[in-house]
């Protein structure tokens, strides 16, 4: 394994960590993800993917959601998948509704960026909060993912693009 992810051919180990974070706790964060992915067997730029999303929604949170919050990564079988929960007021958006901002608008990109980068986006809403959760697959099949509790059974398997 090297410092980003296993090495090629290694699939990586379970793993199960979370982390409650604030504003302060921000860049501390952002590596222990990186680290937890890593072992979990995503390396290159399914790795960067799944980090920057993960920031995206992670920031989300602090922004919007209270200012605080608890980030859960782990690994279901072949697919590595990254919860932020908070306690915001929530909204009523679904990833399916997420439209790339006009350029000249500033922000608004996050969650839009977290679907882009991912094979998966899933938004729960709750009354007191949103879970908001990122998935990358580590089988290289282009077909979908069986059912399961990381991926409902209307999931479609995505590949992220590499366009944005």
């Amino acid at each position: 394994m090297n410092a980003d992810g296993p090495a090629p051919g290694d699939r990586g180990q379970d793993v199960r960590w979370n982390q409650s974070f604030t504003a302060d706790d921000l860049a501390a964060l952002r590596q222990a993800l990186r680290h937890h992915a890593g072992r979990a067997g995503l390396n290159d730029d399914a790795l960067d993917d799944l980090c920057m999303a993960a920031h995206e929604l992670i920031t989300n949170a602090l922004r919007h959601g209270g200012g605080y919050g608890e980030v859960e990564l782990r690994r279901d079988a072949d697919t590595i998948v990254c919860q932020v929960i908070d306690q915001g007021p929530g909204f009523t958006a679904s990833p399916d509704d997420l439209q790339r901002p006009p350029a000249h608008v500033a922000g608004g990109r996050g969650l839009w960026l977290a679907r882009q980068l991912t094979h998966h986006l899933t938004l729960e809403h709750r009354s007191n909060g949103v879970t908001a959760s990122v998935a990358m697959h580590l089988t290289n099949s282009h077909s979908a993912p069986a059912a399961s509790a990381t991926c409902p059974p209307h999931c479609t398997r995505r590949e992220p693009r590499r366009d944005i």
